[in-house]
């Protein structure tokens, strides 16, 4: 869920910004094929700690790192069942022996009083977006959570939110990447809709015998049924052919027997579209020629970033399009790369690339040594001194 995810991405964002957790070592659910673990559990969220409440020195000397761990809840106030069920969650995983020492954190967008009360008599972080990232960020949470679950009424009455989504989320550390791809469903959703008419779709479900997949934008009209594969990526990046080839191969045919298979859809006509806010290369308009060729049955087409630009310059209101200019068309590092040739201009450079595992080098400080009788008797002498100091003498400094 597209909400749950920049919530993680913020949770992370601000455990690097304090330095909780070591910086290129945080894992977040859905970053990778394998869910953050500790001890026995999975988690949301999970770090290596190097700070001092936390972290230890093992007998060699060597520091062991304790550990930030985190779940996320969005969409309502968190119940006492649900806390009880993290405090359960955290207590078994204190049990375990040799287990680094950890600090748990539950993000949610609210507490009954019940639920906070339980969290926070075992000694819990509770964590809700408003208190631990502001306002701003809280209430772009918040627009994203209705935008995400009214899409299609929001893409055709209000497509202005997208670019307010942007401006409130956008200094999360990646949620530009991330709200691209979501948002640009709902950009093709409100100019399909004002160019071509009928009713709308966003991520629609399909499930027909084994096969499931999800609609990003469905378009039904007058005995027809348009169907748009979307791709929000920034103007630089180019769709290959082994992509358009998957969509041909797998999704297309599937969402056609699915569309078929109902009986209102039965005799319209069913067009797919593919279109992406970036471009194709050579090879893949190669293959979408070919398909659209080839394919009786149902229609293909595609679009690029500029020929969207296009579909939208031709409505009246001018605002989106600039919102589009902005975020997908001319995002800055793909004018800046088409200006200077900044992947050309690398390329020749031959940069090293490579990175250490984790760039920052942990560090444990050794607790000092106990001061000698010596040192202890100095530094109340000079104590005293400065307690007995006249007042003029302090106005001077």
């Amino acid at each position: 869920m597209l909400v749950e995810k920049m919530l993680l991405l913020a949770l992370r964002d601000w455990a690097r910004r304090l330095g909780l957790a070591s910086y290129g070592k945080i894992e977040i659910r859905g970053d990778g094929e394998r869910l953050p673990k500790f001890g026995n559990f999975h988690w949301d969220l999970c770090g290596p700690s190097y700070m001092v409440p936390i972290a230890r020195r093992q007998k060699d000397g060597r520091p062991r790192p304790g550990f930030l761990v985190a779940d996320v809840i969005t969409g309502a106030a968190v119940t006492e069942q649900a806390v009880a069920a993290f405090v359960r969650k955290f207590t078994l995983s204190a049990y375990l022996k040799n287990l680094p020492a950890f600090l748990p954190v539950l993000m949610a967008d609210g507490y009954t009083q019940e639920a906070f009360n339980l969290g926070r008599s075992h000694g819990l972080m509770l964590a809700t977006p408003k208190n631990l990232f502001g306002r701003d960020v809280a209430v772009g949470l918040a627009m994203l959570l209705e935008t995400m679950s009214k899409a299609a009424a929001i893409a055709v009455a209000r497509p202005e939110v997208i670019g307010e989504l942007f401006d409130k989320l956008g200094s999360i550390e990646g949620a530009d990447r991330n709200l691209r791809g979501s948002l640009f469903e709902l950009v093709v959703g409100h100019v399909v809709q004002a160019r071509f008419g009928g009713s709308i779709d966003i991520n629609h479900l399909v499930r027909y015998d084994t096969f499931r997949a999800e609609i990003d934008v469905r378009r039904v009209v007058s005995g027809e049924v348009w169907i748009y594969e979307c791709k929000g990526y920034q103007p630089d990046h180019l769709i290959d052919a082994p992509e358009v080839e998957e969509w041909l191969s797998r999704q297309v045919p599937g969402l056609y027997k699915a569309t078929k298979g109902e009986e209102r859809f039965n005799s319209s006509q069913v067009h797919f579209e593919f279109w992406t806010s970036g471009g194709f290369t050579d090879a893949a308009i190669a293959t979408l020629e070919a398909a659209q060729a080839a394919t009786k049955r149902y229609a293909i087409g595609w679009k690029s970033g500029k020929e969207v630009r296009a579909e939208l310059a031709r409505l009246s209101s001018s605002g989106i399009t600039a919102m589009f200019d902005q975020h997908f068309l001319k995002h800055p590092i793909a004018v800046f790369d088409r200006k200077y040739d900044g992947t050309g201009t690398v390329a020749g450079l031959n940069p090293d690339l490579s990175v250490p595992t984790d760039p920052i080098e942990p560090f444990v400080p050794a607790l000092p040594p106990p001061p000698s009788t010596q040192q202890d008797r100095a530094q109340a002498r000079s104590l005293t001194l400065y307690e007995r100091r006249p007042p003029e003498a302090e106005a001077a400094e």
